[in-house]
């Protein structure tokens, strides 16, 4: 049948979250977005249509061929080959309407407005697209999207109700109860991905009462309400469905639908970008702009209002962020709120609409971003106050070399690339460049390309499949946008990546999942800069291509710290200890978590100027010594820290 929502991925093609999530690692970078599990299409919800006994074994097959019979037939079910349907729709904080439109084979359109954003997304029966509020086009082609989009064609034609299917396994689950409703289970698996769907089917008067549909990343539990009769057909006109681990809520309810309408197949054409005047200073592009090069993140000067500040560029942020209070300074309205998640954990995000703005040598009209209170707080020297997103990056062709510390910024149509590098598909994933990437001799796995984030890392799922939780290494700790997160840095023996191999990379491994994006199994890891300053990048939206160079420092080192000692800031913003790691000299010489940094062999903190040039004295050569002076619970004395080698 066709509804407009639905969020059983095993029934049709799964898309990413329309509403744009950002999601902080734990650096406090911004993140990919989470995965909405809301389906346009045939969308074939099962129905029971015979008694059944509690003790009788059950066939699937028969059974959901009578379910359809019970439920108006197969025949007309299988007559359906387009939908239109219009309603509202609450997720997390936000509250708006859509409009849906549906064709076989494949063919949909979703166009929501939640006020201060409005987004559409569709598939033209070739290819999947999505529209941002800010006008950014996108064509959805990652694998998994890929497979999806296969398994929706089987199921459109009624694969899964063949016994002799290549694609699917249909088997009968048993009994459960939902919200006191007794009903029978069945689980629906396809051979294209892992992917599976368990539906729970009323007993007393044979509706669907929900779906519980399991991906790698996110489990979505469906529950149906309101039934009506339309075109002979029984249809669910409301659906709540609660995604987990990311405690996220989407409530949908329909107000009006129609079954084979005739609709204009132009609609489900991918949309032409928005052309809002974007300034360059001359020939389609803006060159060798300086960057701040500060801790592993670029950060670049935008102009707001007057006002010029440091933003990081960040290529894992589905859409820019401010800081909130930075914001409400300079007059701007914050609008809702929606929930994001990171490397640790979850938190919320507001809506503001930004003025005009210029980066660098460019300006940018108005356009909408999120923002988070905190942003600023959570940073060191210099003090960021916004994040630059795949909303930013995604309107040019961008090429970065970190070793002259410029990027330069092209008009997309104009652009070509003359350079000597590998040019490597990456498809979007969530927003964010995915790249195939090998470390040491373990399988090779696609890792997000993520300015924004000053380490690179393991995914949890890839770790634990191949036996790297318990690998040894270095415990840190950091905090940002999501909060703290836990994790080994390891040194491993080498990473490929484009057929360029980096020796004695070193990874930080979760200590566990959680919510966050460390939990995202459908990617292997992060690249983050790290392992990026090795090289000059050109970042191509547009092509959904990296294409990657040797930089003038590929094999180069980068001092790493020889404490075992993270340098935090305090409550009066000086230097504090952090975290101290164990079996490092940080904890031979005695540092606990709290100590208040006064002075370093002999000079006061306030001369180095803040946290980061004390963590600088901390990657000095192995065998240097400097002497702390510290105070704890009201006592100063003094400790001897001699750093080595602990990686």
């Amino acid at each position: 049948m066709l509804r407009p929502y639905k969020t059983t991925p095993t029934h049709a093609s799964s898309h990413p979250d329309a509403v744009p999530v950002v999601t902080a690692s734990y650096t406090g970078e911004i993140m990919p977005t989470l995965p909405r599990r809301l389906i346009l299409g045939l969308l074939l919800i099962l129905f029971v249509a015979w008694p059944v006994c509690a003790e009788e074994v059950i066939d699937p097959y028969r059974f959901f061929a009578a379910h359809y019979e019970a439920m108006g037939g197969l025949e007309r079910f299988k007559r359906i080959n387009s939908g239109w349907s219009v309603g509202t729709v609450r997720y997390d904080g936000l509250e708006g309407t859509f409009e849906a439109w549906a064709e076989k084979p494949l063919r949909y359109r979703l166009d929501e407005d939640f006020g201060i954003i409005r987004q559409s997304e569709g598939d033209d029966g070739n290819l999947r697209w999505r529209r941002d509020t800010n006008g950014q086009v996108e064509e959805v082609r990652d694998e998994e999207t890929l497979k999806r989009r296969r398994i929706a064609e089987l199921l459109e034609n009624f694969e899964h109700l063949n016994p002799d299917s290549p694609w699917f396994t249909l088997s009968d689950a048993g009994l459960a109860e939902v919200e006191g409703v007794p009903c029978r289970v069945f689980r629906l698996e396809n051979r294209i991905n892992s992917d599976v769907s368990r539906f729970f089917i009323a007993l007393d008067d044979l509706r669907v009462v929900k779906t519980v549909d399991t991906e790698p990343d996110v489990e979505v539990h469906t529950r149906y309400h309101d039934y009506r009769r339309i075109d002979g057909l029984r249809l669910p006109f409301r659906q709540v469905a609660d995604i987990h681990p990311r405690n996220k809520r989407r409530e949908i309810a329909i107000t009006a639908q129609r079954i084979n309408p005739t609709v204009d197949r132009r609609r489900f054409a991918k949309p032409a970008p928005a052309t809002g005047a974007i300034g360059f200073p001359a020939d389609d592009r803006a060159e060798n702009i300086p960057f701040h090069f500060s801790e592993n993140l670029i950060y670049l000067p935008v102009t707001l209002n007057g006002d010029t500040r440091w933003w990081i560029l960040d290529s894992g942020a589905s859409m820019s962020v401010i800081d909130a209070e930075y914001a409400e300074s300079l007059g701007l309205k914050l609008v809702g709120s929606i929930g994001g998640f990171g490397f640790g954990d979850l938190f919320t995000l507001a809506f503001v609409r930004l003025p005009p703005c210029r980066v660098g040598k460019l300006t940018l009209p108005a356009q909408t971003i999120h923002a988070y209170k905190g942003l600023a707080e959570s940073s060191y020297e210099p003090v960021r106050v916004g994040i630059l997103g795949y909303d930013f990056l995604s309107r040019f062709v961008t090429r970065i070399d970190y070793a002259r510390r410029t990027v330069s910024f092209y008009r997309p149509e104009s652009f070509v690339y003359r350079g000597t590098g590998k040019v490597v598909d990456a498809p979007l994933k969530y927003r964010t460049f995915s790249l195939p990437a090998r470390v040491d001799d373990l399988p090779e796995g696609r890792f997000s390309l993520d300015l924004g984030s000053h380490r690179s890392s393991l995914h949890h799922p890839f770790a634990a499949r191949h036996g790297l939780l318990k690998r040894p290494g270095v415990e840190t700790v950091s905090k940002g946008m999501a909060g703290f997160s836990f994790e080994t840095l390891s040194a491993f023996e080498r990473m490929e990546i484009a057929g360029f191999v980096i020796d004695r990379p070193l990874l930080t491994i979760p200590d566990e999942a959680g919510p966050g994006t460390a939990a995202v199994g459908e990617l292997a890891g992060n690249l983050g800069n790290s392992l990026l300053r090795h090289f000059v990048l050109t970042l191509d939206y547009g092509k959904q291509q990296v294409m990657i160079e040797p930089g003038t420092e590929f094999n180069g080192t980068f001092p790493e710290d020889r404490s075992g000692l993270l340098v935090g800031q305090g409550e009066d913003g000086g230097p504090m200890v952090s975290f101290v790691a164990a079996g490092t000299p940080a904890q031979e010489a005695g540092f606990v978590a709290g100590d208040v940094i006064a002075a370093v062999d002999g000079r006061p903190v306030a001369e180095y100027g803040g946290v980061l040039p004390i963590r600088e004295l901390l990657r000095q050569a192995p065998g240097t010594r400097l002497d702390f002076t510290l105070l704890r619970q009201g006592r100063q004395f003094h400790i001897e820290l001699v750093l080595r080698e602990i990686f």
